[in-house]
């Protein structure tokens, strides 16, 4: 796993490299803003031969410091398949003058895919998997959250249950 630095600034460092097992080098840029929120863009190697798939043999860890007890964690990736409108334009066969309606869905397909979650943080650190898959380019936001819901909200309620 690979832990971003934490300056005695109170700010992360801009960028490093380090090695992951494979002996190829990755890139990721580090930087923490004003209102306590972290973000990490990263890529996954490229194989020039295009005979490596990408995840089977990188799957980098990141230890990311957040001053909270859990963090709402958004990653916006483009690889292959998301976020890629030439690969929905070659399964469309390639139309020289795409009509109105495949132009909305090339639109559509150029959209970077968006999921998030919210992770535990421990020892005001959470870690992240950024397994990537081939030629993917990705942004991760790191929010430090505390739970603001009013207890009725809590799903367990209606089912009977004491909420959290």
């Amino acid at each position: 796993m690979s832990r971003v630095p934490a300056g005695s600034s109170g700010r992360l460092s801009g960028a490093w490299r380090f090695r992951v097992g494979t002996g190829r080098l990755d890139l990721a840029l580090v930087t923490r803003h004003g209102d306590g929120r972290v973000t990490v863009l990263a890529r996954a190697p490229v194989d020039a031969s295009g005979e490596t798939p990408g995840s089977e043999r990188h799957a980098p860890r990141r230890s990311v410091p957040v001053a909270a007890r859990e963090a709402f964690v958004r990653r916006s990736l483009v690889d292959e398949e998301h976020g890629n409108a030439r690969t929905a334009w070659q399964r469309m066969a390639g139309p020289r003058s795409p009509r109105p309606h495949q132009i909305d869905v090339l639109h559509e397909a150029a959209e970077p895919a968006r999921p998030h979650l919210r992770l535990p943080a421990q020892d005001g650190r959470v870690d992240l998997d950024l397994t990537p898959s081939r030629h993917e380019v990705t942004l991760v936001e790191v929010t430090p959250v505390e739970d603001e819901a009013p207890p009725w909200t809590d799903e367990r309620r209606p089912l009977g249950k004491e909420p959290q």
